[in-house]
């Protein structure tokens, strides 16, 4: 995953997107991706990635 995605409001949104349409398993799977970014600098990513995850339970 590039960190890029996260960083960029737009491609935030549209990557949340694209994420809702695939299956549950492969959600799981980038899911746990974010969730280790986010340990790595929570200071920077943490909403970014929280957003996102709100995104998927809407």
């Amino acid at each position: 995953m590039h960190i890029r995605i996260l960083n960029h409001d737009k491609y935030r949104k549209l990557f949340a997107g694209a994420l809702k349409e695939v299956d549950a398993q492969v959600q799981e799977i980038i899911v746990n991706l974010l969730n280790d970014i986010k340990k790595e600098d929570p200071v920077r990513f943490e909403g970014k990635i929280e957003e996102i995850k709100t995104f998927l339970l809407n």
